[in-house]
């Protein structure tokens, strides 16, 4: 199930189904990497993307084998002579080491059209297969009417932009700023701090940095989501509208590739009638998995180093692997709570679930905060999954069915691989449901 995407160009459908074409093997498995550029490869995607401009012969001669085409979206015309493809790379160049296909895979898997193999690994992502709805895309080329229907169905049934949709229709404005939507966009960190101890013994208080950990992050995934919502006719901007594109995925991803150098829009027009229209009978099948409820950037960058002289360079991690699968199961016990609610056709009492939860260690760290938690961090964050609902003195209304399992495969590399008995236990206490 897929992640929030991590790269700002990622809303360009026509590049996303140029790569699953030009890899598509029915019941084919493959690895991100496989997705670069690759000379040797009959099919590469900038030969059949319609984003893809022209390379003159003096240029493309040079390449071995020949390149008849060069990607429009890099801003560095050497930088894309070297990675051909902005949205994957290449074998022989890749100026960001892999990250521009893990964020390809990440929107592969928004469409429905690959999903992971073995779906107990983490944090990063390996074997891909294609899915059977990939097949059924498989038949169609960009810009068959057939084709759009199905991905847009698709992307209606994603949990951030199911999100979006709500919180626009609370706002129930006539337009919307990129701020804003970036704070829509944004996975909130807890407020709680914690202890670690360091290999020294030295112990230390920091924030839990289970959110996103830098600003620059949502930012990028709300240049995306927003272009996918555009998509969907959610949002507009004056400059799409005036350039005759229609309203779809094939308007949008025509609109940015004659527009490959244009900066994010600062603001959206909202549609009010489609946003009610998705939101009249909303449907769940792609959420956030349970897995990437908690970022993992401190992972890979550098954080608070301990002065005690013990060497560790990033007290950061040692948090995150400690309490992480904390923040992982109270959100999921949240998720697991509106489901049930919805299904009983009842409301959920924050309060209630909050006393009942506030002392086992498996989801919360703190019992005098829990509930602030839950409230201010928690409610807005399994929104973002999917999870949308609207709140009335505490009493949670769940606004979207939730099938089983929607969350995801429950594994002990990231979650307690018996949570799912502690949920339900405390789900099945009197009073819980109103």
């Amino acid at each position: 199930m897929a992640n929030l995407p991590n790269r700002p160009q990622y809303g360009n459908i026509s590049c996303i189904f140029a790569i699953f074409k030009s890899r598509y093997l029915k019941n084919g498995i493959f690895t991100p990497g496989s997705l670069k550029f690759d000379g040797t490869h009959p099919s590469n995607a900038i030969d059949i993307c319609p984003g893809s401009n022209p390379l003159p012969s003096v240029l493309g001669s040079k390449y071995t084998p020949t390149r008849n085409y060069v990607c429009p979206h890099f801003k560095s015309t050497s930088g894309a002579l070297l990675s051909v493809c902005q949205m994957v790379h290449s074998v022989k160049y890749d100026g960001q080491n892999s990250r521009p296909v893990g964020s390809a895979v990440i929107m592969l898997e928004a469409l429905g059209l690959s999903q992971e193999v073995n779906l107990g690994e983490f944090p990063s992502r390996k074997n891909q297969k294609w899915t059977n709805f990939a097949y059924a895309c498989s038949k169609f080329n960009w810009g068959d009417p057939v084709l759009t229907s199905l991905l847009q169905g698709k992307l209606s049934t994603y949990g951030p932009l199911i999100h979006l949709a709500m919180e626009l229709k609370k706002r129930n404005n006539s337009s919307i700023t990129r701020v804003l939507a970036k704070v829509i966009f944004t996975i909130v960190s807890s407020n709680d701090s914690v202890d670690v101890i360091c290999p020294g013994g030295t112990k230390h208080s920091m924030s839990m940095n289970d959110g996103n950990t830098s600003a620059d992050t949502p930012s990028r995934n709300t240049t995306t989501l927003m272009y996918l919502a555009m998509a969907l006719g959610l949002v507009s901007t004056s400059t799409f509208s005036a350039s005759g594109e229609p309203t779809d995925i094939v308007g949008v991803s025509n609109w940015l590739n004659n527009n490959p150098k244009m900066t994010a829009p600062k603001k959206f027009d909202v549609n009010m009638v489609r946003v009610n229209q998705l939101l009249s009978n909303p449907t769940l099948s792609n959420a956030i998995h349970c897995k990437y409820f908690t970022t993992k950037g401190t992972h890979r960058n550098s954080g608070l180093a301990c002065t005690c002289g013990c060497g560790s360079k990033n007290l950061y991690n040692n948090a995150k692997k400690k309490y992480d699968g904390i923040s992982r199961q109270r959100k999921l016990l949240l998720c697991e709570a509106l489901a049930q609610a919805k299904r009983r056709g009842k409301k959920l009492d924050l309060n209630t679930l909050s006393k009942l939860s506030e002392t086992n260690q498996k989801f919360a760290l703190k019992t005098s905060t829990h509930l602030n938690e839950l409230t201010n961090v928690e409610l807005h964050n399994v929104s973002l999954f999917g999870a949308i609902h609207s709140i009335d003195n505490n009493l949670i209304t769940p606004e979207i069915s939730i099938p089983a399992n929607t969350f995801g495969h429950l594994d002990s590399k990231y979650i307690d691989a018996g949570i799912m008995t502690d949920i339900n236990t405390i789900l099945s206490a009197p009073g819980l449901f109103k």
